[in-house]
């Protein structure tokens, strides 16, 4: 089951900029699904600097859905493309701003395995280059925009049974999904009393509580202890942690000693480069940060999506062996 869930139990841990990160250099074809209940259109207000199309995402499912419609095929023709930094920071007319084709659409809910990706040898912007080309084979990433206003997760709660089976299936497809999931909500309802949608957290594989490395966002992870403990007895997908920081203080082997779950991923602590992603800082001058693309940030995302990606090919609940092990992997082994 190729579905990657992305959370946080406290605070804000930078749940969006690291999901947005790991879709834009995940090893396959990906969607990025933003479903934070506290709804502000963060990927399309500061990555995208506000350019995407207005309206469509999940409440256009919503939709869909009431009238009996098909779900999969309105879910593909509501995508918007993810371009990499480097290209819509030299990009005039960005290309996330082009829903998928209806060609497209058609031909993936045939599920057709080998269908050619969407995007794959697009030349984006008109220079002659695909994507993949000047990327070094990167495969392309989708947005399926969030909710519009805060009042709608709550009326969602009807549709998560079926888009959560259409996700699934687009690992026939060769898609996989990371679904942004925001904040889990405090008190009861959702997947074992955590305020997650039940139904999406039983199809997933994997779920990922992102955390900071710091006694702030610990003791926030701590407080829900509880509530984390019965998430995990609840579902068979495999539940760990994304680590954002190690080190500071905290190291990856004190911190999964401590809560006794596997670190998944670690990703380095860099506010200035994370503001690339969260802001799009340097994206609309033209000018990213000097070497940012092969900073410790850039590589702690590359080396997290592979590892999760690997993972998520394991059997639901079986963590790979080296997460396991004494101190080491992840954003140092990246730099």
């Amino acid at each position: 089951m190729a579905v990657l869930l992305l959370t946080s139990a406290a605070g804000a841990p930078g749940v969006t900029s690291t999901a947005l990160g790991l879709a834009l250099w995940w090893p396959r074809e990906v969607v990025l699904v933003d479903a934070d209940p506290h709804p502000c259109h963060a990927v399309e207000a500061g990555y995208l600097g506000g350019r995407g199309r207005a309206g469509g995402g999940l409440p256009e499912l919503a939709r869909v859905h009431r009238q009996g419609g098909d779900l999969t095929a309105a879910l593909w023709s509501q995508l918007i493309d993810l371009p990499r930094p480097e290209d819509l920071a030299r990009s005039s007319r960005p290309a996330f701003s082009r829903p998928v084709s209806s060609r497209t659409v058609s031909s993936r809910t045939a599920g057709t395995a080998a269908v050619e990706p969407i995007g794959e040898g697009v030349d984006r912007d008109g220079d002659g280059n695909s994507e993949a080309a000047r990327d070094g084979g990167g495969e392309p990433a989708h947005l399926l925009p969030g909710f519009g206003h805060p009042a709608q997760p709550s009326l969602f709660q009807a549709v998560w049974p079926a888009l959560s089976t259409s996700l699934v299936e687009l690992d026939q497809a060769g898609v996989d999904v990371i679904v942004d999931l925001g904040r889990a909500p405090s008190g009861a309802g959702g997947a074992a009393g955590i305020g997650l949608p039940g139904d999406l957290v039983a199809r997933s594989g994997l779920l990922a509580l992102v955390v900071r490395a710091g006694l702030r966002s610990l003791a926030g992870l701590s407080l829900h202890r509880d509530r984390i403990d019965a998430l995990v007895a609840g579902t068979t997908a495999t539940v760990g942690l994304v680590l954002i920081g190690a080190g500071h203080p905290y190291s990856a082997h004190e911190i999964r000693r401590q809560f006794g779950l596997p670190v998944l991923a670690e990703v380095a602590e860099d506010p200035r480069a994370a503001a690339v992603l969260s802001d799009g800082v340097g994206i609309t001058s033209g000018s990213l940060p000097r070497g940012w693309g092969r900073g410790r940030y850039v590589s702690s995302l590359r080396h997290g999506a592979s590892v999760l990606h690997r993972q998520m090919a394991r059997p639901a609940g079986l963590v790979a062996p080296e997460l396991l092990e004494e101190p080491g992997a992840g954003a140092e082994e990246a730099t």
